[in-house]
């Protein structure tokens, strides 16, 4: 709704809030590519685009082979 009101920034927000929540949301970064494109900000988008694009290969891949989706990745210290 705030997309549609043209309050991207709230709604970029609201899709990281969702993100902490479920990190395995591929459209939530698609939405924020959006989101950024629409705020003129192309290399913010492109890198949303990108993180969509690979999570989704991800949980394609893990559909296919019947396994259960990934925990989000996490940085090795």
């Amino acid at each position: 709704l705030r997309s549609r009101q043209g309050r991207y920034v709230e709604a970029i927000a609201l899709m990281e809030q969702l993100l902490q929540h479920d990190p395995n949301r591929s459209m939530a970064h698609t939405n924020m590519s959006i989101y950024w494109l629409k705020l003129g900000d192309k290399e913010k988008a492109e890198e949303e685009k990108a993180k969509a694009t690979v999570l989704a290969m991800r949980v394609k891949m893990q559909q296919q082979q019947g396994k259960p989706l990934l925990e989000p990745e996490q940085d090795e210290a």
